[in-house]
């Protein structure tokens, strides 16, 4: 048994950080949240009621940089710039 000792890094929670984005990158879109994100898009999502698969999805969706989350300007969730280019074609 021994001690080793090496000074502090952050480099355990720099490799967790690139394996989460590589598993988002490589983790396609689920068929409920791909629909959430095209009722975002069309303007068709309640502003006033939202059910509760459609909260978790909108969870998905902002953990994503794909929607901002607005409050008290009328226009609840919207497309951020690189999901609007994207639909944009």
């Amino acid at each position: 048994m021994g001690i080793t000792i090496r000074p502090a890094t952050n480099h355990a929670a720099d490799a967790a950080k690139r394996l989460a984005d590589l598993h988002d990158h490589e983790d396609s879109l689920h068929q409920g949240t791909a629909r959430v994100l095209y009722a975002i898009y069309t303007g068709t999502i309640s502003s006033r009621e939202i059910r509760n698969d459609h909260q978790v999805q909108l969870g998905a969706l902002k953990n994503r940089d794909a929607i901002h989350i607005r409050h008290g300007d009328g226009t609840r969730y919207t497309l951020t710039d690189d999901a609007a280019f994207a639909f944009n074609i």
